[in-house]
C-alpha cells in the first residue's frame, strides 16, 4: 500500500489523481500532517508526500529504525519538470513502484 499525504490544496489535487489512477494501490491520509505521516509510516511499504522535502525529512527521521523494513518514501514539491524532488529507499522493490507513480501525475507544477 502506498500512503498519500498532502499539506496543501494543490498538493491534494495531485494526491487525489494519483489516488483515483491507483484506487487498490493507495491509502489517502488526511489530518494534521505530522499524525498523518505517523500512521501511513506505521502501515504503508511506500509514502508519497506532497509537501516541503524538509518538512517530510523533519516528520519521517525520528520514524526511521531499520533500512531493510522502513517504507520507502518520497517527497513531491512545486519542481518544474519533476514530481519527485527527494527519495529515500529502503529496498529496490519499494522504490521501483514509487517512481511508477510519477507517470500519473503532469510533469509540470500543480
Amino acid at each position: 500500500m502506498i500512503g498519500l499525504i498532502s499539506a496543501t490544496a494543490a498538493g491534494a489535487g495531485a494526491r487525489d489523481r494519483l489516488a483515483a489512477a491507483w484506487p487498490d494501490r493507495t491509502r489517502v491520509y488526511e489530518g494534521p500532517v505530522a499524525d498523518a505521516v505517523r500512521a501511513a509510516f506505521a502501515e504503508c511499504e511506500q509514502l508519497v508526500c506532497f509537501l516541503a522535502t524538509g518538512a517530510v525529512v523533519r516528520l519521517i527521521a525520528p520514524l526511521l529504525g531499520d533500512k531493510r523494513t522502513d517504507p520507502g518514501s518520497c517527497a513531491s514539491t512545486r519542481v518544474a519538470g519533476s514530481p519527485c524532488r527527494w527519495s529515500a529507499g529502503t529496498a529496490a522493490a519499494p522504490m521501483n513502484s514509487l517512481w511508477r507513480w510519477a507517470s500519473c501525475l503532469p510533469r509540470s507544477p500543480w
